[in-house]
């Protein structure tokens, strides 16, 4: 018989805990997964924690990511219990019914709310108040549940694993560049005690050709990861070559981040910064995503 264990990490709005109580449970949650044995599976549920905060970023804050062992299944819920259509409980079930799969196993941190199976890896979210707020923008979802049964329709391509990091976090900054931008903010950066910086640029990864220069200043102090503010889409690496085009920038020394968002690529350089990575490191580690 499948075994299924209920984990919450961070007790009622876990994102407003310490950090340094939000590490010690996500590394207790961590250790019990590994202790699972090979029929176990085990969901890390948090209702009402599963807003933007915890779940797009489950990836990076949490530090797991299984290959091969419990499915590992994130829940909560858009609206409270106290709500017309509260829908906490149906995503509750929905969840235990992934993670009870046998083909939820080896896929990765899973999220599972309105019905809907996504990758950790890929979900954002997309609205602030409907039950389908959470969605998987290029991709989709990986599966559905209907008729009490989890649905995997699509099967994810596993990326290489992290070997195991301590939970040590480095001050990472995170600015959006627009349209007219000079770029006078990236020179403040360094004084403000950051550690390293995640550009949001535009389209598939440019800026005014005014913040190149700053960029590149900073890059070569810091690494500095280059993302896109568009919602689905890799970053470009070898298209556009105009002053402020993906090519100059990470001629300039920025690092490209594939197709994680900038929330997502703050933590992971925040984690990677903390455990003493080399700027290579940090660059393979990106172009894993």
């Amino acid at each position: 018989m499948t075994a299924i264990g209920l984990l919450s990490p961070w007790p009622g709005i876990g994102w407003r805990k310490p950090r340094g109580r939000r590490l010690r449970q996500a590394r207790t949650t961590e250790e019990s997964l590994r202790r699972s044995d090979s029929e176990s599976v085990s969901i890390v549920l948090d209702l009402r924690d599963i807003l933007a905060p915890s779940t797009e970023q489950v990836r990076g804050e949490n530090g797991i990511e299984l290959v091969d062992g419990p499915a590992v299944v994130v829940t909560g819920a858009m609206r409270g219990a106290d709500a017309p259509g509260a829908d906490g409980p149906a995503n509750l079930v929905a969840a235990i019914r992934t993670a009870s799969a046998p083909a939820a196993r080896g896929l990765g941190v899973l999220v599972v709310l309105n019905d809907e199976i996504h990758s950790a890896r890929r979900v954002e979210k997309m609205h602030t108040a409907l039950p389908s707020a959470f969605t998987s923008p290029g991709s989709g979802p990986l599966g559905l549940v209907a008729e009490n049964e989890a649905v995997i329709s699509t099967m994810p391509v596993r990326k290489p694993v992290l070997a195991p990091l301590l939970p040590a976090f480095a001050p990472v900054a995170m600015v959006k560049v627009g349209l007219g931008d000079d770029g006078r903010a990236f020179g403040h950066v360094e004084s403000a005690g950051y550690r390293g910086l995640v550009l949001e640029a535009i389209g598939a990864g440019h800026v005014p050709a005014d913040v190149l220069s700053p960029l590149s200043s900073l890059a070569e102090r810091m690494p500095v990861i280059l993302t896109t503010r568009v919602a689905a889409g890799p970053v470009f690496t070898s298209t556009y070559g105009f002053p402020g085009s993906e090519i100059s920038l990470i001629a300039a020394g920025l690092i490209p981040s594939g197709h994680l968002r900038a929330p997502k690529a703050r933590l992971l350089l925040s984690v990677l910064i903390g455990n003493g990575w080399t700027r290579e490191q940090i660059r393979e580690s990106f172009a894993a995503c």
